[in-house]
């Protein structure tokens, strides 16, 4: 499958996370791990707990933003990740992720997982008046009325894979002043993972999440995609 991006891509966000029980030696080996991506990311963001945390402040991650904010890692007791705003192909993505994945398993050793998550959050123009089934292939009747008659649709689902579970929410965007549709995909694992497996766990939450996407763009969706003026 190919991984090149649309010229259109409606891309806003792309995370790769790991779990893993939870480890103290996070706690006092951060600035260890800062020192290494201090030059990516020298802007350092500290939780503020309240009173929902209390007790539990160790499990809010520090946040390691890079100068412009499109790229970030987050930090705590018991997960990692990386975030990025600028999603040039997977590929690109994929070798950032992992060298920042790296990185931190230099400053604390991991061995098993509990849950790797790839979580692509896109953001969809969507032209005044027109249905979503214009765009997206969502083929969702009630009783009587026909997709075309839809507006404001607000869905969320999960399709279980052979290894995986590939969580789908498709709504309009909040605050938004023009009709905006956010389509989020999560493809997480579960279970006794190990992290020595991590490229391939990356690799299939891609191959999942990409087949869904692909399934769901209409043709003329695709055609803007691509970077053809539709009418």
């Amino acid at each position: 499958m190919s991984d090149s991006p649309y010229p259109n891509a409606p891309v806003r966000e792309v995370v790769f996370e790991i779990r893993f029980p939870g480890e103290p030696a996070v706690e006092c080996r951060r600035d260890k791990l800062f020192e290494l991506v201090r030059q990516d990311f020298p802007n350092v963001q500290v939780p503020a707990p309240g009173p929902a945390v209390a007790g539990h402040s160790a499990l809010l991650p520090y946040k390691f933003a890079a100068a412009n904010g499109s790229r970030s890692l987050l930090c705590a007791l018991n997960l990692f990740a990386f975030s990025s705003s600028l999603y040039p192909g997977f590929r690109p993505f994929r070798d950032e992720a992992l060298r920042y994945l790296g990185l931190f398993q230099e400053v604390v050793p991991l061995g098993r997982l509990s849950r790797t998550g790839l979580r692509y959050v896109n953001v969809i123009p969507l032209p005044p008046g027109s249905p979503v089934h214009e765009l997206l292939d969502v083929s969702l009747s009630l009783g009587s009325y026909t997709p075309g008659e839809l507006r404001n649709l607000a869905l969320s689902l999960e399709i279980p894979r052979p290894s995986g579970t590939l969580t789908m929410r498709l709504g309009p965007l909040a605050g938004s002043d023009q009709p905006m549709l956010v389509l989020d995909f999560d493809y997480a694992k579960t279970g006794d993972l190990d992290v020595a497996h991590l490229p391939e766990y990356l690799q299939e939450s891609h191959d999942e999440t990409k087949r869904l996407f692909e399934g769901l763009i209409t043709q003329s969706y695709r055609a803007y995609l691509e970077g053809e003026v539709v009418a």
